[in-house]
Order: C-alpha cells, then structure tokens, then sequence
C-alpha cells in the first residue's frame, strides 16, 4: 500500500505475515519508519492521529490498544515541545 516495503527492524503490522488470520493475531501497530512513510505518502498530524487512534480503542473496549495511543499521544505531545 502507498509503495511502503516491509518494515522488518520493528515489530509492525507491516511486517510479512503468513496470511490474513496471522495479521488479524497480531497488533496494528506501525513501527516508527512505517509511520513517517505513511505519513509522508498521504500527510497526517501525528497529534490527531493517536488521539482518533484512542478514542477509536476505547470506543472498542480494548484497553490494551486505547492505552498504547494515549501513551503515544503523550510522548508525542512532550517532544513537540
């Protein structure tokens, strides 16, 4: 998608899989090269992007994954300053 190779130096979910039921048993997480590739291709603000991201997971009941975003989100938010 949007010509970004496999990222194989991070666990990513862009990362060879097997197969579709091997990607749905791992996480949805890009590694950071995938991310500045993704956002490079089609253009994002990484603030919205993690905050939507959490709310998304929340609004799924997956607390592990709405934790994750809400880190990032604040990682994010301390090194933008």
């Amino acid at each position: 998608m949007f010509s970004i190779s496999n990222v194989k130096d991070f666990k990513c979910v862009l990362n060879y899989h097997n197969g579709i039921n091997n990607l749905y048993q791992g996480k949805f997480d890009l590694s950071p090269r995938a991310l500045e590739k993704l956002r490079y291709a089609i253009g994002f603000d990484y603030l919205k992007r993690f905050e939507d991201l959490a709310k998304l997971w929340k609004q799924e009941n997956n607390k592990a994954e709405a934790k994750y975003y809400e880190e990032c989100l604040r990682r994010t938010k301390i090194a933008s300053h």
